[in-house]
C-alpha cells in the first residue's frame, strides 16, 4: 500500500519549456494530476497496481521498482504536452478525465471580456468533423452544435439568431474553444475586410508553413494555388471584395480563394488591417460649433455629437458601427457628409 508519492518533472533551463506560462502551466498540470492519482489511489490503490519489482540481481537486496507501462505513458504525454504548450487530455484509470489549458502565451485572443459580437470563431481545422474530433470526451451538446455551425464570414450576433444560443453562451463557449486551441477570435471576415502580410510571417519557400500549405492544397484545393502568389496578393492594403473581383476576373474559383484566405489566417501569415477615423478640427473649435457653423440641425446635431465621441482613434469602424447600431452605408455616409471634419487612419 502506498501512502505518500511526488511527481517530478526536470525542465531544461535553457529549453523552451522554461519560461513562466509553461513552468505555472506545469504546476496546474503536476497539481491535478496528484490530485486524481491520489483519488484512485484511496479508491482502488490504483499506484500500488501500478508499481512493478525489477527482475534484476540488484532487485533481490534492495526495492528497486518501476512503473507500468500505462502510467509511464500518462506521464509521457504531460510532459510532452508541456514541451509543445499544448492542450493536455488524459484519463488516469481508464475514466478520470484531466484536461488543462495550453500555455497562456499561445491563447490568441485578448480575453473574454474583449470578444464582442461583431467577432468571430475562427476554426483551426476546415472541416466540422475534424473539429468535433479534436473536442475532449463528454463535451456539452451546446459546444457541438456551435462547431458544426462555425462560420468565420457569420458574426457571434448571426449565430445567436441562427442557432437560438444565448449571445453571452457563445462567447463563453468561444473563449473555452480558444482555450483548447482549436480555433481563435478574429473580426468576421467580409468583403470589407481589408488584410495584408504579417510583418513577422516566415516567408521563405523551404519553411514549415510552405510545407503545410502543400499539404492543404492537395487536400481541399482543385485549381493551383501558390503561396507566394497568394502573399503577393496581399501586399498592399486591400479589401477583400477587391480580391474576390479579381479572382474571379481571372476566371478562378472564388470558394477555394476563400478557403485559401482563411487557411493564410490561421497561420498567421496574414494580419487585419483596421480602418479608424478621428474628428481633425481647429483646438479653438468644438464639434458643436462645427456643425452649428454648417447649419446643421436637430435631431442630427445630437447624433453627430454623440457619434463624435466614438471618432477619437480608439474605435475602428466595425467597431463604431456596432456602439451606434447603425450599417456601414449609414456610417460611410455621414463621414463623406462631414469629411472635412475627420481624418482616415488604416492601422
Amino acid at each position: 500500500w502506498i501512502s505518500f508519492f511526488n511527481i517530478v518533472f526536470t525542465l531544461d533551463r535553457f529549453g523552451t519549456a522554461m519560461n513562466p506560462s509553461s513552468i505555472l502551466m506545469c504546476s496546474q498540470m503536476v497539481k491535478a494530476l496528484s490530485g486524481a492519482l491520489r483519488h484512485e489511489q484511496v479508491r482502488c490503490n490504483y499506484i500500488s497496481k501500478q508499481i512493478l519489482p525489477l527482475d534484476t540481481p540488484r532487485s533481490r537486496t534492495s526495492p528497486e521498482r518501476s512503473i507500468s507501462e500505462e502510467l509511464s505513458g500518462i506521464l509521457v504525454s504531460v510532459f510532452d504536452a508541456i514541451q509543445r504548450k499544448q492542450m493536455i487530455s488524459i484519463q488516469v484509470n481508464g475514466w478520470l478525465q484531466l484536461s488543462t489549458p495550453p500555455a497562456i502565451d499561445q491563447i490568441p485572443y485578448r480575453g473574454l471580456s474583449s470578444i464582442l459580437p461583431y467577432d468571430t470563431f475562427l476554426p483551426f481545422e476546415d472541416t466540422p468533423y475534424k473539429l468535433l474530433a479534436s473536442l475532449p470526451p463528454g463535451s456539452a451538446e451546446a459546444v457541438q452544435l456551435f462547431l458544426k455551425h462555425a462560420n468565420p464570414f457569420r458574426s457571434f450576433q448571426d449565430l445567436h439568431m441562427d442557432l437560438d444560443i444565448p449571445l453571452a453562451a457563445l462567447l463563453r463557449m468561444a473563449g473555452r474553444l480558444v482555450d483548447w486551441q482549436l480555433g481563435c477570435i478574429v473580426e468576421t471576415v467580409s468583403k470589407h475586410s481589408i488584410y495584408v502580410v504579417n510583418s513577422e510571417a516566415d516567408l521563405d519557400c523551404e519553411s514549415r508553413r510552405a510545407d503545410e500549405f502543400k499539404g492543404f492544397a492537395a487536400e481541399v484545393l482543385t485549381n493551383n494555388w501558390r503561396l507566394l502568389d497568394l502573399l503577393q496578393r496581399f501586399s498592399m492594403p486591400r479589401s477583400l471584395g477587391y480580391h474576390l473581383n479579381e479572382v474571379e476576373r481571372q476566371g478562378r474559383s472564388t470558394a477555394e480563394f476563400k478557403a485559401c484566405v482563411l487557411w493564410l489566417l490561421r497561420s498567421r501569415l496574414l494580419v487585419q488591417t483596421k480602418t479608424f477615423v478621428m474628428v481633425s478640427l481647429p483646438e479653438s473649435q468644438t464639434v458643436g460649433e462645427y456643425l452649428v457653423a454648417r447649419g446643421v440641425e436637430e435631431p442630427e446635431f445630437s447624433r453627430i455629437v454623440h457619434l463624435a465621441e466614438f471618432l477619437d482613434g480608439e474605435h475602428h469602424l466595425e467597431d463604431v458601427m456596432w456602439r451606434e447600431g447603425i450599417s456601414r452605408t449609414q456610417l460611410e455616409g455621414i463621414l463623406s457628409r462631414f469629411s472635412d471634419m475627420v481624418t482616415w487612419a488604416f492601422l
